[in-house]
């Protein structure tokens, strides 16, 4: 049996998928193949960024940009939601390892041969989450490992402010995957962060609107008292994982 086939699953988002959520409010959750919404079931999600950075953007500018993105959601005041930095890493991997180790990584493939994806994609999330439970799986739908791919091969990218209308702001783009990251689909409100559509020079989708602040404070609400974030790597050891 073909244990990465059988047991983990990978949800690449880049354009639309369809799910349901309460009428009040047009966001919408991403689910396993068999409709269960998929969330992570931890309070503090660690990430890194890739050394290899952006042939268009200086390193320190991008690790900024990238920074206030996840602080970004990690600011909704109705969520304890928190991302923390774990710093540079050479780790190329998009998706999971069985045995990991497994970081969840913010990385620009600025080789044609590394962008697997259609070209017109600026930024694509891969996520791994549990189909069974066993091991590092608690939940069917739990989230064990997510990445970030920016297309950097065929798009070129900014951090300037206003974004030059030729190419996408890193900030705008990435706080649209971290919704995805977050186990969230496209809305269907035109002026939410997920929100489907995103053309070149846009940055409006670097704050969140109310749509997105209320997905991530219903799907992971705020505690008392907030405990610390602790170190930790998802260990690989997921029985019951499935990717796609």
């Amino acid at each position: 049996m073909n244990l990465k086939k059988d047991y983990i699953r990978r949800l690449v988002v880049a354009s639309v998928l369809l799910v349901l959520v309460p009428d009040a409010w047009a966001y919408k959750r991403s689910v396993s193949e068999t409709g269960e919404p998929i969330s992570w079931n931890r309070r503090c999600i660690p990430y890194h960024i890739h050394q290899r950075g952006s042939e268009d953007v200086s390193k320190g500018d991008l690790v900024e940009a990238i920074q206030k993105s996840f602080l970004t959601w990690q600011g909704v005041t109705c969520s304890s939601q928190e991302f923390y930095y774990s710093g540079i890493t050479d780790d190329d991997l998009v998706g999971y390892r069985l045995g990991g180790p497994n970081l969840n990584t913010v990385l620009f493939q600025e080789e044609a041969s590394s962008w697997q994806h259609p070209r017109d994609v600026a930024a694509l999330t891969t996520v791994t989450f549990c189909r069974e439970i066993g091991g590092a799986c608690l939940f069917i739908g739990q989230i064990l490992d997510a990445d970030v791919e920016f297309n950097g091969a065929y798009l070129r990218f900014s951090t300037s402010d206003p974004a030059p209308l030729t190419r996408f702001d890193v900030e705008n783009s990435l706080t649209h995957e971290l919704g995805h990251l977050l186990g969230f689909d496209h809305s269907t409100d035109p002026v939410a962060t997920m929100y489907a559509s995103a053309p070149p020079g846009e940055t409006s989708k670097r704050d969140l609107d109310a749509d997105d602040e209320q997905a991530i404070c219903d799907v992971y609400p705020s505690v008392s008292p907030v405990p610390a974030c602790e170190p930790f790597e998802v260990d690989g050891d997921a029985t019951g994982a499935y990717t796609t």
